[in-house]
């Protein structure tokens, strides 16, 4: 019964010191109002103005995220479709090397086997 008793008051202690706990300044406050979101927005387009005076200017360069992949040639989708067809083919010619090895029997196992990553078929 004292074990019961300890561990109630016990539980009680940790959960009411964490109600009586001060809460943060920035608690409470709600959305900001019209004023501070014209003023940021006020500062997030001059800082916006700054960095695009500075690239034209050439001081610095500011470059998005993306410009980077966009000097990369791509390659055109034809070569891929090439590339991805050689590919297959070798896939296909590697499972029939794979079918004519061993005997009959091992050979009409591999042949109606289903492969494990192929559960649609």
């Amino acid at each position: 019964m004292s074990i019961i008793r300890l561990a109630v008051l016990t539980g009680f202690v940790v959960f009411s010191v964490t109600a009586f706990a001060e809460k943060p300044e920035w608690v409470g406050k709600g959305k900001p109002g019209e004023e501070q979101v014209e003023s940021h927005k006020k500062e997030v387009g001059e800082k916006n103005e700054d960095a695009q005076d500075e690239v034209e200017k050439g001081k610095g360069e500011k470059r998005a995220p993306g410009d980077a992949d966009k000097k990369k040639e791509k390659a055109p989708k034809d070569k891929l479709k090439d590339k991805k067809d050689k590919e297959k083919k070798e896939k296909r010619l590697e499972d029939q090397k794979e079918l004519d090895k061993g005997s009959e029997k091992g050979q009409e196992q591999r042949a109606n086997r289903k492969k494990w990553w192929r559960f649609w078929e």
